[in-house]
């Protein structure tokens, strides 16, 4: 063999070395180190069984909860061996119909009482009379009731609405919508944007409604009968916070949210997920106080309870025993406390709550918490998902400015009519 063909060989075994000894050893552990991880939640170290049972829980937390619900899950996972796979990103509601169609439903979401509108199409399980334990306020049971049957776990309460400020651009927040319409001009002035709120978020247009004197019992129902001209009175006010340029109209969650903690806006309308992240922010410069009142009449919170719903039956499958299990580790007193105390979300226990309530907390989380008590929680029936749909029509008409609100109000009653009486066709 020549010295030219033995360095030729020389070269090609090192490729055929490299590629089909070396490249592939090192690809196998990774991919091993890769399922090892994924075998695990978060930085716990589990072992892990061909056998280990999985579960699939949907949520939309903001990442801190995210975070403090993924340590929750690897204690659980450490002391059970049950994994928890967590899912976001998606909108829960839309996706769930989604998923059921193609027969994928996830075994658990973290959601809230207008999920129960939807429980027949996704086949949400009823929760059985054990299922939760009775440190549970018997008031958040009923919150997540639907004829007198329970339709969730509750998880944690709250969803509250309030209005954040920030004393470095206002040093005195507002105490009404008119003062807000004041401040405008000056607070534009010193390069600061007055107000984000998601305009097109219903939720955040309920207290205008509520304020006008529609669903003055608390219950979401779509039959709104003589309350169409007060409801055309709350659309009309609300929509001036738009056309005064006094909220972005493009305003989302990331504006109401991420650009009022950056500092670019003096005010947000958010609810209390909102505080851990602010109060980070924001430090001592952030401001938690009511919502303003309109035209001399307060404008109460809204409040509702966050719980876990198990959409296509999942209660009563092969799973059943890992989310008792499940249910019964979040609804322990220690990690509702922890998760309260770290969010300042408020707990579903009894025990945690009063423990939270026995804390030294600074003004501001004793401000939301007041808040709290005198928000109005809101009821569901199981035609509320039209009473939403009518909350969320207006809205976008409105905003695209497609006719006056009287005959945007007049369309909405017709086809809510319409709706209702097909809707309780199916149903019967």
């Amino acid at each position: 063999m020549t010295v030219q063909n033995t360095k030729r060989f020389f070269v090609a075994s090192i490729v055929f070395f490299l590629w089909f000894v070396f490249f592939p050893c090192v690809a196998f552990f990774f991919v091993k180190s890769s399922i090892a991880r994924a075998a695990s939640v978060g930085e716990t170290s589990v072992s892990i069984s061909k056998n280990t049972t999985a579960i699939v829980f949907w949520h939309s937390l903001n990442a801190t909860q995210t975070n403090i619900l993924k340590n929750s899950l690897q204690r659980f996972t450490k002391r059970t061996g049950i994994l928890v796979k967590l899912e976001t990103g998606m909108d829960l509601r839309n996706g769930l119909l989604k998923q059921k169609h193609y027969g994928a439903l996830p075994d658990v979401v973290l959601g809230t009482a207008d999920f129960m509108a939807i429980g027949k199409e996704v086949e949400l399980s009823s929760i059985p009379i054990d299922f939760i334990p009775r440190d549970v306020g018997s008031r958040f049971v009923k919150e997540l009731s639907l004829d007198n049957v329970s339709m969730g776990v509750p998880l944690f309460s709250g969803n509250h609405l309030v209005l954040y400020s920030n004393a470095s651009i206002v040093s005195s927040p507002a105490k009404t919508w008119e003062e807000i319409f004041e401040q405008h001009a000056e607070i534009k002035r010193k390069g600061f944007l007055t107000l984000a709120l998601p305009v097109g978020e219903p939720y955040f247009f309920l207290p205008f409604v509520l304020q006008a004197g529609v669903f003055a019992d608390g219950v979401l129902t779509p039959n709104l009968q003589n309350d169409w001209d007060k409801f055309a009175k709350a659309l009309d006010s609300y929509s001036k916070l738009i056309t005064a340029e006094i909220v972005p109209s493009n305003c989302s969650f990331s504006c109401s949210s991420t650009d009022f903690l950056k500092g670019k806006f003096a005010y947000t309308v958010s609810g209390d997920w909102l505080f851990a992240d602010a109060l980070a922010a924001l430090g001592s410069s952030l401001r938690v106080s009511d919502l303003p009142s309109l035209g001399g009449k307060p404008m109460r919170s809204i409040s509702s309870t966050q719980g876990l719903f198990f959409p296509g039956r999942s209660l009563y499958g092969s799973n059943k025993s890992a989310l008792q299990k499940l249910v019964r580790h979040l609804l322990n007193s220690s990690e509702q406390y922890e998760f309260a105390r770290a969010t300042g979300r408020l707990p579903a226990t009894d025990t945690a709550m009063e423990k939270i309530f026995r804390l030294s907390l600074s003004s501001e989380n004793r401000e939301l918490l007041r808040i709290f008590k005198e928000s109005q929680p809101m009821r569901s029936t199981r035609e509320s998902i039209l009473t939403w749909m009518i909350l969320s029509k207006a809205l976008e008409y409105r905003i695209q400015n497609v006719a006056p609100t009287s005959a945007i109000v007049e369309t909405l009653r017709v086809q809510t009519i319409r709706r209702l009486q097909q809707y309780r066709e199916e149903i019967h």
